[in-house]
Protein backbone atom coordinates (compact mmCIF):
# COMPACT_ATOMS: atom_id res chain seq x y z
CA UNK A 1 0.00 0.00 0.00
CA UNK A 2 1.78 3.46 -0.98
CA UNK A 3 1.87 6.54 1.58
CA UNK A 4 -0.56 8.37 -0.22
CA UNK A 5 -3.12 5.55 0.12
CA UNK A 6 -2.41 4.68 3.90
CA UNK A 7 -2.92 8.56 4.29
CA UNK A 8 -5.98 8.99 2.83
CA UNK A 9 -7.43 5.43 4.74
CA UNK A 10 -6.68 7.15 7.87
CA UNK A 11 -8.17 10.29 6.83
CA UNK A 12 -11.36 8.06 5.74
CA UNK A 13 -11.95 6.24 8.84
CA UNK A 14 -10.97 9.27 11.34
CA UNK A 15 -13.85 11.70 9.57
CA UNK A 16 -15.78 8.64 9.00
CA UNK A 17 -15.65 8.59 13.12
CA UNK A 18 -16.20 11.85 13.52
CA UNK A 19 -19.55 12.07 11.32
CA UNK A 20 -20.99 8.76 12.60
CA UNK A 21 -20.71 10.14 15.99
CA UNK A 22 -21.72 13.67 15.01
CA UNK A 23 -24.82 12.58 13.08
CA UNK A 24 -26.03 10.13 15.96
CA UNK A 25 -25.86 13.23 18.15
CA UNK A 26 -28.08 16.02 16.25
CA UNK A 27 -30.49 13.06 15.03
CA UNK A 28 -31.30 12.33 18.95
CA UNK A 29 -30.80 15.74 20.21
CA UNK A 30 -33.53 18.27 21.04
CA UNK A 31 -34.09 22.08 20.40
CA UNK A 32 -37.25 22.49 22.00
CA UNK A 33 -39.21 20.57 24.91
CA UNK A 34 -40.92 17.62 23.87
CA UNK A 35 -42.73 14.63 25.28
CA UNK A 36 -43.14 10.94 24.81
CA UNK A 37 -46.42 9.21 23.84
CA UNK A 38 -47.21 6.57 22.16
CA UNK A 39 -48.81 6.42 18.65
CA UNK A 40 -52.59 5.27 18.89
CA UNK A 41 -52.17 3.82 15.64
CA UNK A 42 -48.68 2.32 14.95
CA UNK A 43 -48.41 1.46 18.68
CA UNK A 44 -44.72 3.04 18.74
CA UNK A 45 -42.84 5.82 20.98
CA UNK A 46 -42.80 8.70 19.50
CA UNK A 47 -41.96 12.42 20.74
CA UNK A 48 -44.18 15.64 20.12
CA UNK A 49 -43.02 19.28 20.81
CA UNK A 50 -44.67 20.48 23.98
CA UNK A 51 -45.26 24.43 24.21
CA UNK A 52 -45.85 26.91 27.11
CA UNK A 53 -42.78 26.10 29.39
CA UNK A 54 -44.20 22.89 30.52
CA UNK A 55 -43.36 21.58 33.75
CA UNK A 56 -43.48 17.97 34.56
CA UNK A 57 -45.94 17.97 37.21
CA UNK A 58 -48.48 19.68 34.67
CA UNK A 59 -51.90 17.85 34.63
CA UNK A 60 -52.01 18.60 31.10
CA UNK A 61 -49.48 19.68 27.93
CA UNK A 62 -50.33 21.55 24.96
CA UNK A 63 -48.05 19.76 22.14
CA UNK A 64 -47.74 20.61 18.60
CA UNK A 65 -48.84 17.71 16.43
CA UNK A 66 -47.07 16.47 13.21
CA UNK A 67 -49.48 18.10 11.29
CA UNK A 68 -49.22 21.58 12.86
CA UNK A 69 -52.32 21.40 14.57
CA UNK A 70 -51.92 22.31 18.69
CA UNK A 71 -53.71 19.48 20.84
CA UNK A 72 -53.62 18.97 24.53
CA UNK A 73 -52.96 15.89 25.52
CA UNK A 74 -53.09 14.84 29.94
CA UNK A 75 -50.20 14.13 32.01
CA UNK A 76 -51.52 10.17 31.97
CA UNK A 77 -50.86 9.88 28.31
CA UNK A 78 -46.78 10.96 28.69
CA UNK A 79 -44.24 8.16 28.21
CA UNK A 80 -40.62 8.14 29.13
CA UNK A 81 -37.66 6.23 27.53
CA UNK A 82 -37.05 2.84 29.56
CA UNK A 83 -33.98 2.85 32.00
CA UNK A 84 -33.11 -0.85 30.60
CA UNK A 85 -33.68 -2.64 27.31
CA UNK A 86 -34.92 -6.03 27.95
CA UNK A 87 -37.35 -7.56 30.40
CA UNK A 88 -38.83 -11.34 30.70
CA UNK A 89 -42.81 -12.12 30.56
CA UNK A 90 -44.34 -14.23 33.26
CA UNK A 91 -46.56 -16.26 31.63
CA UNK A 92 -43.79 -17.69 28.94
CA UNK A 93 -40.15 -16.57 30.01
CA UNK A 94 -39.13 -14.64 26.91
CA UNK A 95 -36.90 -11.61 27.08
CA UNK A 96 -38.69 -8.80 24.85
CA UNK A 97 -37.42 -5.65 24.09
CA UNK A 98 -38.61 -2.70 26.55
CA UNK A 99 -39.62 0.70 24.59
CA UNK A 100 -40.60 3.04 27.39
CA UNK A 101 -42.46 3.32 30.40
CA UNK A 102 -45.09 5.32 32.15
CA UNK A 103 -44.40 6.42 35.26
CA UNK A 104 -46.79 6.77 38.14
CA UNK A 105 -44.64 9.14 39.99
CA UNK A 106 -41.92 11.71 37.96
CA UNK A 107 -38.60 12.36 39.04
CA UNK A 108 -38.82 9.56 41.98
CA UNK A 109 -37.07 6.56 41.81
CA UNK A 110 -37.91 2.88 43.35
CA UNK A 111 -41.40 3.14 42.26
CA UNK A 112 -42.93 0.55 39.67
CA UNK A 113 -44.24 2.08 36.15
CA UNK A 114 -48.05 2.23 35.11
CA UNK A 115 -47.37 0.39 32.47
CA UNK A 116 -44.96 -0.46 30.09
CA UNK A 117 -44.29 -0.72 26.22
CA UNK A 118 -42.83 -3.49 25.18
CA UNK A 119 -42.13 -5.42 21.41
CA UNK A 120 -42.34 -9.20 20.49
CA UNK A 121 -40.61 -10.64 17.43
CA UNK A 122 -43.63 -12.22 16.95
CA UNK A 123 -46.19 -9.16 16.77
CA UNK A 124 -46.03 -5.91 14.05
CA UNK A 125 -46.85 -3.54 16.63
CA UNK A 126 -45.55 -2.71 20.10
CA UNK A 127 -47.55 -3.88 23.06
CA UNK A 128 -48.77 -2.43 26.56
CA UNK A 129 -48.40 -3.99 29.25
CA UNK A 130 -48.62 -4.00 33.07
CA UNK A 131 -45.92 -4.70 35.77
CA UNK A 132 -47.58 -7.31 36.68
CA UNK A 133 -47.02 -9.20 33.60
CA UNK A 134 -43.32 -9.52 34.31
CA UNK A 135 -41.81 -12.63 36.01
CA UNK A 136 -40.37 -9.92 38.13
CA UNK A 137 -41.21 -6.93 40.31
CA UNK A 138 -40.07 -4.04 38.04
CA UNK A 139 -38.79 -0.86 39.79
CA UNK A 140 -37.71 2.04 38.20
CA UNK A 141 -34.05 2.65 38.57
CA UNK A 142 -33.34 6.16 36.34
CA UNK A 143 -36.31 8.38 36.68
CA UNK A 144 -36.09 9.99 33.21
CA UNK A 145 -38.00 13.51 33.29
CA UNK A 146 -41.65 13.74 31.46
CA UNK A 147 -40.30 16.80 30.01
CA UNK A 148 -37.69 16.64 27.89
CA UNK A 149 -36.44 19.95 27.94
CA UNK A 150 -34.89 21.11 24.90
CA UNK A 151 -31.10 23.10 24.36
CA UNK A 152 -32.47 26.93 23.92
CA UNK A 153 -34.50 26.63 27.44
CA UNK A 154 -31.42 24.85 29.42
CA UNK A 155 -29.72 27.98 27.98
CA UNK A 156 -31.99 30.58 29.11
CA UNK A 157 -32.32 28.95 32.48
CA UNK A 158 -28.81 28.48 32.90
CA UNK A 159 -27.06 29.74 36.24
CA UNK A 160 -25.17 32.60 35.29
CA UNK A 161 -23.27 32.72 38.42
CA UNK A 162 -22.03 29.18 38.10
CA UNK A 163 -21.26 29.32 34.06
CA UNK A 164 -18.90 32.71 35.39
CA UNK A 165 -17.11 30.37 38.35
CA UNK A 166 -16.78 27.26 35.11
CA UNK A 167 -15.12 30.12 32.85
CA UNK A 168 -12.60 31.44 35.45
CA UNK A 169 -11.44 28.62 37.85
CA UNK A 170 -10.11 26.85 33.86
CA UNK A 171 -7.00 29.14 33.44
CA UNK A 172 -4.96 27.42 36.60
CA UNK A 173 -4.30 24.09 34.41
CA UNK A 174 -2.07 26.41 31.54
CA UNK A 175 -0.01 27.48 34.28
CA UNK A 176 0.36 23.76 35.95
CA UNK A 177 1.13 22.07 32.92
CA UNK A 178 3.79 24.37 32.16
CA UNK A 179 5.45 24.17 35.02
CA UNK A 180 5.44 20.33 34.96
CA UNK A 181 7.05 20.53 31.13
CA UNK A 182 9.13 22.99 32.34
CA UNK A 183 10.64 20.30 34.57
CA UNK A 184 10.55 17.81 32.41
CA UNK A 185 13.20 19.27 30.20
CA UNK A 186 15.51 19.63 32.59
CA UNK A 187 16.78 16.64 32.84
CA UNK A 188 17.53 16.59 28.92
CA UNK A 189 19.57 19.88 28.92
CA UNK A 190 17.46 22.16 28.13
CA UNK A 191 16.67 25.21 30.43
CA UNK A 192 13.59 27.00 29.84
CA UNK A 193 12.08 30.06 31.45
CA UNK A 194 8.75 29.12 33.07
CA UNK A 195 6.89 32.37 31.31
CA UNK A 196 8.60 30.87 27.71
CA UNK A 197 7.08 27.61 28.50
CA UNK A 198 3.88 29.19 29.32
CA UNK A 199 4.11 31.02 25.52
CA UNK A 200 4.77 27.65 23.94
CA UNK A 201 2.02 25.93 25.81
CA UNK A 202 -0.06 28.68 24.95
CA UNK A 203 0.56 28.25 21.51
CA UNK A 204 0.36 24.74 21.09
CA UNK A 205 -3.04 24.99 23.06
CA UNK A 206 -4.57 27.65 20.80
CA UNK A 207 -3.43 25.57 17.50
CA UNK A 208 -5.45 21.93 19.53
CA UNK A 209 -8.22 24.43 19.07
CA UNK A 210 -9.05 23.06 15.19
CA UNK A 211 -6.48 20.06 14.62
CA UNK A 212 -7.80 16.75 15.01
CA UNK A 213 -8.19 15.74 18.59
CA UNK A 214 -7.63 18.20 21.61
CA UNK A 215 -4.18 16.80 21.21
CA UNK A 216 -2.97 18.13 18.37
CA UNK A 217 -1.41 21.14 19.18
CA UNK A 218 1.55 18.95 20.83
CA UNK A 219 2.99 18.58 17.12
CA UNK A 220 2.91 22.61 16.79
CA UNK A 221 4.04 22.74 20.49
CA UNK A 222 6.94 20.11 19.64
CA UNK A 223 8.50 21.90 16.70
CA UNK A 224 8.67 25.48 18.04
CA UNK A 225 10.17 23.46 21.52
CA UNK A 226 12.78 21.74 19.14
CA UNK A 227 13.76 25.02 18.12
CA UNK A 228 14.69 25.92 21.55
CA UNK A 229 17.85 23.55 21.94
CA UNK A 230 20.68 21.68 19.43
CA UNK A 231 19.13 18.30 20.51
CA UNK A 232 15.61 18.79 18.84
CA UNK A 233 14.96 14.93 19.39
CA UNK A 234 15.39 15.85 23.38
CA UNK A 235 12.75 18.66 22.70
CA UNK A 236 9.96 16.38 20.82
CA UNK A 237 10.65 13.60 23.59
CA UNK A 238 9.76 16.02 26.50
CA UNK A 239 6.69 16.99 24.78
CA UNK A 240 5.48 13.31 24.28
CA UNK A 241 6.30 12.16 27.93
CA UNK A 242 4.33 15.71 28.98
CA UNK A 243 1.40 14.91 27.22
CA UNK A 244 1.45 10.71 27.96
CA UNK A 245 2.17 12.16 31.91
CA UNK A 246 -0.78 13.64 31.83
CA UNK A 247 -2.82 11.33 30.21
CA UNK A 248 -1.81 8.42 32.71
CA UNK A 249 -2.88 10.89 35.43
CA UNK A 250 -6.41 11.36 33.84
CA UNK A 251 -6.69 7.69 33.75
CA UNK A 252 -5.56 7.43 37.58
CA UNK A 253 -8.39 10.24 38.45
CA UNK A 254 -11.09 8.45 36.90
CA UNK A 255 -9.78 5.39 37.67
CA UNK A 256 -9.70 6.07 41.24
CA UNK A 257 -12.61 8.12 41.66
CA UNK A 258 -14.94 5.21 39.54
CA UNK A 259 -13.52 2.53 42.14
CA UNK A 260 -14.75 4.67 44.89
CA UNK A 261 -17.78 5.26 43.63
CA UNK A 262 -18.56 1.24 43.03
CA UNK A 263 -17.69 0.33 47.05
CA UNK A 264 -19.58 3.31 47.98
CA UNK A 265 -22.74 2.40 46.04
CA UNK A 266 -26.03 1.35 47.98
CA UNK A 267 -25.87 -1.30 45.88
CA UNK A 268 -23.95 -3.30 43.16
CA UNK A 269 -26.75 -3.13 40.91
CA UNK A 270 -27.32 0.32 41.15
CA UNK A 271 -27.24 2.02 37.73
CA UNK A 272 -23.57 4.76 39.05
CA UNK A 273 -21.79 1.65 40.68
CA UNK A 274 -21.97 -0.47 37.41
CA UNK A 275 -20.82 2.41 35.20
CA UNK A 276 -18.38 3.00 38.19
CA UNK A 277 -17.23 -0.64 37.50
CA UNK A 278 -16.88 -0.29 34.05
CA UNK A 279 -14.70 2.84 33.84
CA UNK A 280 -12.89 1.45 36.87
CA UNK A 281 -11.88 -1.72 35.10
CA UNK A 282 -11.30 0.00 31.82
CA UNK A 283 -8.74 2.45 33.41
CA UNK A 284 -7.39 -0.55 35.59
CA UNK A 285 -6.80 -2.13 32.21
CA UNK A 286 -4.97 0.55 30.52
CA UNK A 287 -2.75 1.93 33.58
CA UNK A 288 -1.65 -2.30 34.02
CA UNK A 289 -0.91 -2.51 30.30
CA UNK A 290 1.43 0.90 30.48
CA UNK A 291 3.10 -0.80 33.36
CA UNK A 292 4.13 -3.94 31.67
CA UNK A 293 4.71 -2.42 28.40
CA UNK A 294 7.66 0.19 30.41
CA UNK A 295 9.26 -2.84 32.19
CA UNK A 296 9.64 -4.87 28.63
CA UNK A 297 10.68 -1.81 27.27
CA UNK A 298 13.36 -1.01 29.65
CA UNK A 299 14.48 -4.74 30.01
CA UNK A 300 17.18 -5.94 28.15
CA UNK A 301 16.25 -9.19 27.80
CA UNK A 302 13.00 -9.23 27.25
CA UNK A 303 13.63 -6.41 24.72
CA UNK A 304 15.81 -8.53 22.76
CA UNK A 305 13.61 -11.74 23.51
CA UNK A 306 10.38 -10.21 22.55
CA UNK A 307 12.58 -8.58 19.23
CA UNK A 308 11.91 -5.09 20.20
CA UNK A 309 15.40 -4.41 19.73
CA UNK A 310 15.24 -6.11 16.14
CA UNK A 311 12.01 -3.77 15.18
CA UNK A 312 14.18 -0.69 16.34
CA UNK A 313 16.81 -1.07 14.52
CA UNK A 314 14.80 -1.77 11.40
CA UNK A 315 13.01 1.69 11.82
CA UNK A 316 14.26 4.60 9.64
CA UNK A 317 16.01 7.93 11.17
CA UNK A 318 18.48 5.58 13.53
CA UNK A 319 20.28 8.70 14.50
CA UNK A 320 17.10 10.12 16.49
CA UNK A 321 15.97 6.85 17.51
CA UNK A 322 18.72 6.42 19.45
CA UNK A 323 18.81 10.12 21.36
CA UNK A 324 14.79 9.31 21.84
CA UNK A 325 15.80 5.67 23.37
CA UNK A 326 18.38 7.81 25.34
CA UNK A 327 16.01 10.65 26.54
CA UNK A 328 13.63 7.86 28.05
CA UNK A 329 16.75 6.25 29.84
CA UNK A 330 17.60 9.47 31.04
CA UNK A 331 13.73 9.96 32.38
CA UNK A 332 14.29 5.95 33.82
CA UNK A 333 16.48 7.48 36.15
CA UNK A 334 14.72 10.70 37.65
CA UNK A 335 11.96 8.26 38.77
CA UNK A 336 10.99 10.68 41.74
CA UNK A 337 10.93 13.68 38.99
CA UNK A 338 8.08 11.36 37.20
CA UNK A 339 6.52 10.82 40.04
CA UNK A 340 6.30 14.13 41.07
CA UNK A 341 5.23 15.29 37.86
CA UNK A 342 2.89 12.68 37.73
CA UNK A 343 0.86 13.03 41.01
CA UNK A 344 1.45 17.21 40.42
CA UNK A 345 -0.93 16.58 37.14
CA UNK A 346 -3.78 15.37 39.40
CA UNK A 347 -5.05 18.92 40.26
CA UNK A 348 -5.07 19.88 36.59
CA UNK A 349 -7.89 17.30 35.82
CA UNK A 350 -9.37 17.92 39.41
CA UNK A 351 -10.00 21.40 37.75
CA UNK A 352 -10.99 20.34 34.93
CA UNK A 353 -13.69 18.12 36.65
CA UNK A 354 -14.78 21.38 38.88
CA UNK A 355 -15.20 23.20 35.98
CA UNK A 356 -17.38 20.81 34.09
CA UNK A 357 -19.46 20.11 37.65
CA UNK A 358 -19.62 23.94 37.54
CA UNK A 359 -21.16 24.06 33.83
CA UNK A 360 -23.55 20.43 35.23
CA UNK A 361 -24.70 22.11 37.83
CA UNK A 362 -25.61 25.59 35.80
CA UNK A 363 -27.86 23.24 33.51
CA UNK A 364 -29.31 21.41 36.15
CA UNK A 365 -27.73 17.79 34.96
CA UNK A 366 -29.26 15.31 37.47
CA UNK A 367 -25.79 13.60 37.88
CA UNK A 368 -24.81 13.07 41.05
CA UNK A 369 -21.51 15.73 42.00
CA UNK A 370 -19.16 12.66 42.58
CA UNK A 371 -20.11 11.08 39.43
CA UNK A 372 -18.85 13.95 37.41
CA UNK A 373 -14.61 12.76 38.54
CA UNK A 374 -16.10 9.25 37.27
CA UNK A 375 -17.44 10.81 33.86
CA UNK A 376 -15.86 13.96 32.70
CA UNK A 377 -12.28 12.06 32.81
CA UNK A 378 -13.48 9.76 30.36
CA UNK A 379 -15.29 12.03 28.14
CA UNK A 380 -11.80 14.51 27.91
CA UNK A 381 -9.63 10.94 27.42
CA UNK A 382 -11.87 10.06 24.18
CA UNK A 383 -12.07 13.90 23.69
CA UNK A 384 -7.83 13.96 23.02
CA UNK A 385 -7.67 10.84 20.45
CA UNK A 386 -6.99 12.40 17.13
CA UNK A 387 -9.97 11.44 15.04
CA UNK A 388 -12.12 15.05 14.62
CA UNK A 389 -10.94 18.64 15.75
CA UNK A 390 -11.85 18.86 19.80
CA UNK A 391 -13.31 15.03 19.62
CA UNK A 392 -16.51 16.25 17.73
CA UNK A 393 -19.15 13.21 17.82
CA UNK A 394 -16.76 11.49 20.18
CA UNK A 395 -16.91 12.95 23.25
CA UNK A 396 -20.66 13.09 22.68
CA UNK A 397 -21.27 9.77 22.04
CA UNK A 398 -19.11 8.41 25.24
CA UNK A 399 -21.14 11.52 27.50
CA UNK A 400 -24.63 10.33 26.48
CA UNK A 401 -23.41 6.45 27.81
CA UNK A 402 -21.90 7.63 30.63
CA UNK A 403 -25.03 9.91 31.31
CA UNK A 404 -27.92 8.40 30.17
CA UNK A 405 -28.10 6.05 33.22
CA UNK A 406 -28.40 8.95 35.76
CA UNK A 407 -31.37 10.01 34.01
CA UNK A 408 -29.47 12.92 32.02
CA UNK A 409 -31.08 13.21 28.45
CA UNK A 410 -29.32 13.34 24.98
CA UNK A 411 -29.41 17.35 25.13
CA UNK A 412 -28.28 17.49 28.58
CA UNK A 413 -25.29 15.02 27.74
CA UNK A 414 -24.90 17.79 24.86
CA UNK A 415 -24.83 20.74 26.85
CA UNK A 416 -21.87 19.37 29.01
CA UNK A 417 -19.79 18.05 26.66
CA UNK A 418 -20.34 21.39 24.73
CA UNK A 419 -19.58 23.16 28.28
CA UNK A 420 -16.17 21.48 28.54
CA UNK A 421 -15.06 22.31 24.68
CA UNK A 422 -16.28 25.56 24.73
CA UNK A 423 -14.62 26.45 28.23
CA UNK A 424 -11.49 24.83 27.07
CA UNK A 425 -11.24 26.36 23.84
CA UNK A 426 -12.11 30.01 25.08
CA UNK A 427 -8.87 29.85 26.94
CA UNK A 428 -6.85 28.47 24.02
CA UNK A 429 -8.11 31.35 21.91
CA UNK A 430 -5.82 33.06 24.23
CA UNK A 431 -2.85 31.32 22.74
CA UNK A 432 -3.46 33.52 19.16
CA UNK A 433 -2.81 36.61 21.14
CA UNK A 434 1.42 35.22 21.04
CA UNK A 435 0.52 33.81 17.72
CA UNK A 436 -0.29 37.40 16.54
CA UNK A 437 2.75 38.96 18.48
CA UNK A 438 5.62 35.89 16.77
CA UNK A 439 6.47 35.92 21.00
CA UNK A 440 6.71 32.05 20.15
CA UNK A 441 9.67 32.12 17.89
CA UNK A 442 12.84 31.09 18.17
CA UNK A 443 15.58 32.81 20.20
CA UNK A 444 18.57 34.51 19.17
CA UNK A 445 21.97 32.81 19.15
CA UNK A 446 22.94 33.92 22.75
CA UNK A 447 19.65 32.78 24.01
CA UNK A 448 19.88 29.05 22.78
CA UNK A 449 23.22 29.36 24.36
CA UNK A 450 21.73 30.13 27.71
CA UNK A 451 18.78 27.23 27.01
CA UNK A 452 21.58 24.64 26.43
CA UNK A 453 23.06 25.82 30.08
CA UNK A 454 23.47 23.08 32.38
CA UNK A 455 20.87 23.51 35.01
CA UNK A 456 22.78 24.56 38.16
CA UNK A 457 20.02 23.03 40.71
CA UNK A 458 21.09 19.25 39.33
CA UNK A 459 24.39 18.84 38.21
CA UNK A 460 24.41 15.61 38.13
CA UNK A 461 22.21 15.43 35.42
CA UNK A 462 23.44 13.58 32.17
CA UNK A 463 23.85 15.76 29.19
CA UNK A 464 22.16 14.52 26.00
CA UNK A 465 24.91 14.74 22.91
Amino acid sequence: MSPTTKKWLKFTIRWSIAIVGIWYVLANINLYDRVMIVDPASHEPAWLRVLDQADNHDSSFQVLQPDGTVTTINHDQIWTPADRKKVTLADSGASVALLAVRPQQPDKAGIPPSALLIRLSSETKPRIIEPGQLSEKYLIQVPYPLVDAGIIRRLHEANPQLLWACILVFPVTFLITSFRWQYLMRPLGISMTLLRALVLNMVGMFYSTFMPGSTGGDLVKAYYASKHTTNRTAAIMSVIVDRVIGLLALILLGGSMATVQYFMAASMDDPIAQSSLKVALLCGAILLATAIGLILFFNATTRRYLGLDFLLRKLPMQSQVQRAIEAMSIYRRHKWLMLACLIGTLPVHAVVVVSAMLAGMAFDLPLPLPYYFVAVPVIVLVGSIPISPQGAGVMEFFAIRLTERHGATIAQAFILTMAIRLVQMAWNLVGGIFVLKGGYQAPTVSQTQQLQAPVASDPSTPQTP
